[in-house]
This record gives structure tokens, sequence and C-alpha cells, in this order.
């Protein structure tokens, strides 16, 4: 049974180009196995520098130690990184010692303790009046900055403060973020 195709007319340009790629790649498998050396497609190099090159034609599994002992002598010269020394690049140097520096500096400093344990913020509200009622129940007005608050024990103000405690001579007020307590006076300022 013979399978039989037709090659379309739109289809013949890439058969040809494929046919020149496969011809190409066959060539370059035999180059490859065949062992062939190219010396025309060396570059061509004046009589003292042909003296310095090893001789690309005789490669073979020795060592050239003298010319290992050559390439080892020289440095690199380069303004960036030697890619083939290991280690940190000069630019990594720099900054690891201006960090070590600036450690150096900080430890220097004199440490300053505090006396005590830090004392948590003064509570803003300050005694603005109060409400004069015969009943139980007292109210006095708070001032916050430009705001001022009416209100009575239990209450909080400003979503943060609350109200615990109003005596005749002052108020205690809460502080519901860090609980801390503070008594407010009740005279004007």
């Amino acid at each position: 049974m013979a399978i039989q195709t037709q090659i379309r007319p739109q289809d013949r340009p890439k058969l040809i180009v494929l046919g020149i790629l496969v011809i190409f790649a066959v060539w370059m498998l035999m180059r490859a196995f065949m062992g062939g050396r190219l010396p025309h497609l060396l570059p061509k190099h004046s009589q003292s520098e042909a003296a310095t090159l090893p001789n690309l034609t005789r490669l073979h599994a020795s060592l050239d130690l003298p010319l290992l002992a050559r390439l080892d002598a020289i440095r690199y010269s380069g303004t960036r990184r030697n890619l083939f020394v290991a280690g940190a690049s000069a630019r990594q140097l720099r900054l690891q010692a201006r960090a070590e520096k600036q450690q150096r500096q900080a430890q220097a400093r004199p440490h300053t303790a505090l006396a005590g344990p830090l004392l948590p913020p003064a509570i803003p509200l300050k005694f603005y009046g109060y409400v004069a009622h015969s009943g139980a129940l007292r109210q006095i007005f708070l001032r916050m900055g430009d705001q001022i608050f009416v209100v009575h024990a239990g209450e909080t103000v400003a979503r943060r403060y609350k109200i615990m405690r109003i005596q005749p001579t002052m108020v205690t007020i809460q502080d519901m973020t860090d609980r801390h307590t503070q008594s407010v006076p009740l005279t004007l300022e």
C-alpha cells in the first residue's frame, strides 16, 4: 500500500527551505563526527602572537603547565567584579564596611537610660464647666482642643476615653487603649 501525497503550490517554498536546512545539518554533523578541522576559519595572527598562542590544532588530554602558570599570573584590572574570583564584589565590601562603621558609631554613643518606666501620655481632656441640676446624675463639660463634650459617669468620649467617676472636686478618666487612668481636677484653667 503506497501513500500518495501531492505537493501543493503554496508548500513548495517551505520544502525548498527545509531541504537546504537538512543538507546544512548533515554537512555540520559530518564535520563534527568525522574529526575535520577548520584551519581556514581560525583567526590570522602575527608571528609574535603565533609564538605565544597555544596550537589549537593539536588538542589532547595533557595539560600545558607553563601556559597555565602564565595565565594564572595575569591579574584582573577591570572596574567591575571579577567573575573568576570567589567572594564579595568591591561594592558589597564598601557597603559592608559602611554598615560596620555605622555600628561602631552607634556603640560609641553614650546610652541614656531613663530614670523609670515610660509614663503614658496625658489625657487631653480638660474641665470646662458643669451642669447644676438637683438630680443625682452629675454632668460636666470637658474640652479637648476646640471640641466640647457634655458627659456623665460611664460615657465614652471620642471613642477612647471613658468617664469612670465624677466627684465634687475631680473627674476620673480612663484611656481605653492602654487602661491608664488619670484624675482631672474640676477647676477652670
